[in-house]
């Protein structure tokens, strides 16, 4: 393995993580949800593997999946097919050494009052086909109830060992959580948009290039005093990896006074004024969003590709009113128990890219804005959709995506800094860089969007500080955290944070900080530890964008400058 392979390693050990059947003469057998089955339920291009070949991907076995409240059942694919030793023998000896596997199959529901006992469409006790067969687990919601549901299924496989003279039994425990919610219904589709949306490949929208013109001299200049900062500052960074202990002995010797966030302030208003400026800040937001309004008649809702307490994303089409052709979009939405102040952050953030127009970059399309019904923002489509997502499935679930490489996160890395460098220039400042707010294609390229939603979908990821604003503590600098300031070197420290979560596919930031103790940990001089197996050239790059006082960190230019350079050098070993 390259020494500059970052996390090849970590995930070649977690997609080897497998259990085989002991003989080298048994049945192999074949057991996974196909694609069509895995982009039902997770808006995702891949198989979920359960057993390949015999062996058990523990990963995506303990996995506990969600299904979506509009899908119904689970179609699992098997087969018990010839293993190689089999096919080089006789027909004769096949038929003497080759011993049907025997399943017993049981479902349960833990909560039958929401979501009644499972059926499944086979016997519960029988052989494992040989040649590739489906069965299905189906469960409905009872009407009227609402909860996410376990729903479990055990399935345990017995065939006989030759070599041993004994019986091999494999059990396996499998569960998904089925999503139930009051208020749905199911959106119907003509069979003519169906048969659209089937036929219709999805658009590649531009080729990302990857090289830049050579860097001239000035450039190299920028990228050796950015290399050397940097350095110096991981050299003054503490260099143990649990740095939790000891900063629990630096805040033993220091003053109990709380260092939080300052805030001013707040204002109290009446019921009645504060209807009177929700209100107001409807009609601004609306009228901020009039040139790009189009009617909700032109749009079809899908799956539901990610859903939280209140917002909802499903993939669906857009419907051109000039060409009259389909397009694949994201739509993302708020329920009917959103509140007004919900519905009008929800509008407020998606309001922060339009009309922005950069490769790396995702823009808001068009909005729905009709009366009375909840508003709908509408997005270009990523088939791999959002990021963290994306990468913690990856962990799992082995056929989802290729391997990653270092290659692959720092080509991911440059193009959310050049999106960045983008919206920088534009004066855009984005409060919330994480890979939560970033979606993802199956070629790695990735963009970076705005943070609607974001605290409904990964409400672990933000805190209240006392001040009755949930933020995203663990990505923000410290002057943020301090002082409520951001600025562009706000962005960089955050996107340094970025950066930790590529190389850790998506792991929690400061998991064993306090969140309240952020800011004191932080003064003191503690970060991030370097992740296992991370080239010291990417993690000089994050530790730059940690440095305590904003000018001291770099401009974007420099963190590409830096990033391309590193990208370079492992293309030149490829």
């Amino acid at each position: 393995m390259a020494r500059g392979d970052c996390v090849t390693g970590k995930i070649l050990a977690i997609l080897t993580c497998f259990i085989a059947f002991t003989s080298p003469s048994s049945a192999q057998i074949n057991l996974f949800l196909s694609t069509e089955q895995t982009k039902q339920i997770i808006g995702l291009d891949g198989e979920i593997s359960y057993i390949r070949d015999g062996k058990e991907n523990r990963n995506a076995i303990n996995y506990a999946l969600p299904i979506p409240y509009d899908v119904n059942k689970v179609v699992f694919t098997w087969q018990n097919s010839f293993g190689p030793f089999q096919l080089r023998q006789s027909e004769l000896v096949l038929s003497k050494s080759l011993q049907p596997v025997i399943y017993n199959l049981t479902v349960s529901s833990e909560n039958p009052d929401i979501v009644p006992k499972p059926f499944v469409d086979i016997e519960k006790k029988g052989s494992v086909p040989n040649k590739p067969s489906s069965f299905t687990v189906s469960f409905a919601c009872v009407k009227e109830q609402e909860g996410d549901v376990g729903i479990n299924v055990k399935l345990t496989l017995t065939n006989f060992n030759e070599t041993l003279e004994r019986h091999d039994v494999r059990v396996l425990d499998f569960k998904f959580i089925k999503i139930c919610r009051k208020d749905f219904q199911p959106t119907k589709v003509t069979k003519s948009q169906e048969k659209k949306r089937e036929t219709k490949k999805d658009a590649e929208i531009d080729k990302t290039s990857v090289f830049y013109i050579a860097v001239g001299v000035a450039c190299s200049t920028i990228l050796i005093i950015a290399i050397a900062v940097a350095t110096l500052h991981v050299q003054s960074m503490p260099k143990n990896a649990d740095n939790t202990k000891d900063f629990k002995d630096y805040i033993s010797q220091s003053d109990t006074t709380s260092q939080g966030p300052s805030s001013a302030p707040r204002a109290v208003y009446s019921s009645g004024a504060l209807n009177h400026q929700f209100e107001k800040q409807k009609r601004d937001i609306r009228s901020r969003l009039k040139d790009i309004e189009i009617s909700k008649n032109l749009v079809t809702l899908g799956n539901v590709v990610q859903e939280g307490a209140f917002g909802r994303v499903y993939v669906g089409s857009l419907l051109s009113s000039e060409s009259g052709e389909e397009q694949k979009v994201f739509i993302k939405t708020v329920t009917d128990q959103a509140s007004p102040e919900q519905v009008n952050l929800f509008l407020t953030e998606s309001c922060l890219l339009k009309k922005t127009s950069h490769r790396n970059v995702l823009p808001v399309m068009h909005v729905g804005l009709e009366e009375g019904v909840p508003p709908i923002v509408i997005l270009p489509y990523m088939n791999r959709g959002n990021l963290k997502n994306y990468m913690r499935l990856s962990r799992t679930a082995e056929p989802l995506s290729k391997t990653l490489t270092t290659r692959d996160i720092v080509f991911m890395a440059i193009q959310i800094a050049r999106g960045l460098q983008y919206l920088v220039k534009r004066k855009i400042i984005h409060k919330d860089v994480a890979t939560r707010n970033c979606v993802a294609d199956e070629e790695y390229r990735v963009k970076i969007t705005d943070n609607a939603l974001a605290r409904d979908f990964f409400p672990g990821d933000y805190h209240c500080l006392g001040d009755n604003e949930n933020r995203p503590v663990r990505w923000m600098a410290v002057e943020s955290l301090e002082f409520n300031v951001y600025t562009p070197a706000s962005i960089v420290w955050s996107y340094g944070v970025f950066l930790w979560e590529l190389t850790t596919l998506a792991q929690t930031p400061y998991a064993n900080v306090d969140p309240f103790e952020m800011l004191r940990y932080l003064k003191a001089g503690f970060r991030l530890p370097q992740p296992p197996n991370c080239p010291d050239d990417l993690f000089t790059v994050m530790a730059c964008c940690w440095a305590l006082a904003p000018e001291e960190r770099p401009h974007f230019s420099q963190v590409v400058t830096c990033l391309e350079g590193f990208y370079n050098t492992l293309n030149a070993f490829i």
